[in-house]
């Protein structure tokens, strides 16, 4: 009986250690950057680079864009993650290679995209077994 019991209180403590609840965050640490340095019309994108230090995102098509991203999330047991808190400071250059624009954004401005579960097949560009054997007939070579 006294063994049963140990059992059931071991099984209890590792079920509940299962159970825990982890906060992590990701990205970019904005506690240390001094964004309000920056003027739009006047900062380069060294002054940034000096200021804010690596982007996490870099656009170098079409305008010069660096984005600075942090998350906050939550982890609970086996369940899937929870985003607690998003923010992303948003910086845009004009040709000339000077800030014209800082925008800051969060969590309330994200837009949550359904990914599809359907998928489209593509005729023509799938094979059969028996045609994937026979097309790797001859391909292989001793060196």
């Amino acid at each position: 009986m006294k063994n049963l019991f140990v059992c059931l209180t071991v099984l209890k403590c590792l079920i509940l250690s299962g159970c825990g609840h982890e906060i992590s965050v990701h990205g970019y640490n904005f506690a240390s950057a001094k964004p309000e340095v920056l003027e739009v019309g006047k900062s380069t994108s060294n002054d940034v680079l000096n200021v804010m230090g690596t982007p996490s995102a870099q656009m170098e098509f079409g305008s010069k864009k660096f984005s600075y991203i942090s998350t906050k999330m939550s982890q609970s047991g086996v369940f899937a993650s929870k985003i607690l808190e998003q923010n992303v400071l948003s910086i845009d250059f004009d040709k000339n290679d000077i800030v014209s624009a800082i925008r800051y954004y969060n969590l309330d401005d994200a837009n949550n995209i359904i990914v599809a579960r359907e998928f489209t097949e593509i005729k023509g560009n799938t094979l059969t077994p028996v045609q994937q054997i026979l097309t790797n007939i001859g391909k292989y070579r001793k060196k």
